[in-house]
């Protein structure tokens, strides 16, 4: 077990390591110091707050390699929506940050619309749900007014070209996509670091779907702290099975060596 002199050496040779944020190459030092910093936020018990602390540490760090690896020739600009209309997968601590983020009247019109979506939308699978035409709940005069909370799954998507996106998200015609490979290869790394600091915090790591997922949340009083409790807030909604072996493999890795080295 490490002491404490190990464990601070460790936190600083993780800020070393994730400066920039984490590399587009698979990097099995990033992936575990990525988890370690969630991990230290998702164990803080005296912290009711840190599940969505974890997804704001996950969001920040996901920016900040992101800036480190923008490509150029980008379509996607305010106001462009076209792929605001799919299937959204967000994790239980997303949800939470969202939710934190809307207070008073504004959090009940957005719920408002979020029922209203959800009664269109719930349990449709990805070709369904895309030509059922119902736009995200969160779009306001055309642009996300969630964005600086917008899962990681919008974080991604990211298009050379907007008449593609029309083409695949509104037509729904295969093959027509542009999208910039920087924006799911983030994602990917920084879901698995996720994925195993909830593993390791022996909280759930499933993903949901958006609109039904904060929706339950909104409607549910206390949901993190309930959740981080262990009572089952979120059991029976939509969830992504989209997660390949491979994924759960690298997770299940990662948690593994973490937990050797850092207990």
């Amino acid at each position: 077990m490490p002491t404490r002199t190990d464990r601070r050496a460790m936190e600083r040779e993780d800020e070393r390591i994730l400066r920039r944020g984490m590399p587009l190459r698979e990097d099995l030092a990033a992936a575990q110091a990525q988890t370690r910093r969630l991990l230290r936020i998702l164990r803080d018990a005296a912290n009711p707050r840190r599940a969505g602390d974890a997804a704001a540490e996950l969001h920040a760090g996901y920016e900040l390699s992101y800036r480190h690896n923008r490509p150029t020739g980008l379509d996607c600009r305010r106001g462009c929506a076209h792929c605001c209309r799919i299937f959204v997968s967000v994790t239980a601590p997303e949800l939470f940050l969202i939710a934190r983020s809307l207070t008073g009247a504004r959090r009940e019109a957005i719920l408002g619309r979020l029922a209203a979506a959800d009664e269109r939308v719930h349990g449709l699978d990805a070709a369904a749900r895309r030509s059922a035409g119902v736009t995200c709940p969160m779009l306001e005069d055309g642009a996300c007014s969630i964005y600086t909370v917008r899962p990681t799954a919008c974080r991604s998507l990211l298009s050379f070209d907007v008449n593609a996106c029309i083409s695949a998200f509104v037509e729904g015609q295969e093959g027509g996509r542009a999208m910039a490979p920087v924006g799911p290869m983030l994602r990917s790394g920084y879901m698995a670091a996720l994925c195993a600091a909830l593993d390791l915090a022996g909280l759930p790591d499933a993903s949901y779907e958006l609109v039904s997922g904060l929706r339950r949340v909104l409607e549910t009083p206390d949901a993190e702290a309930r959740w981080l409790a262990g009572e089952p807030v979120l059991e029976g909604l939509p969830q992504d099975r989209g997660r390949n072996e491979q994924f759960r493999a690298a997770v299940a890795y990662i948690a593994r060596s973490v937990a050797q080295a850092w207990g």
